[in-house]
């Protein structure tokens, strides 16, 4: 699970810089790589605490990573 999260983590900075050089359907793509990567790190997070392997999903983290999703929900629409 840390290894996913890690790259999860990782590939929301390096999407919304990708997307910023980008325009169009390629831009909306890569932000919705990374609203995909947020999605999925508090998926991650929720599991481990479901495991055990946590005590909590941090919710100063959550609150962080459900704003991004926010963030790019607004921008290019989708699913939350």
């Amino acid at each position: 699970m840390s290894r996913q999260l890690k790259k999860a983590r990782c590939s929301i900075p390096l999407n919304i810089a990708e997307g910023s050089h980008a325009r169009g359907a390629r831009r909306n793509l890569h932000y919705g790589y990374a609203k995909g990567s947020a999605n999925e790190c508090i998926a991650i997070l929720e599991s481990a605490h479901a495991s055990g392997y946590i005590a909590q999903l941090p919710p100063e983290l959550a609150a962080k990573l459900r704003e991004i999703i926010d963030t790019f929900y607004n921008c290019i629409g989708g699913h939350r």
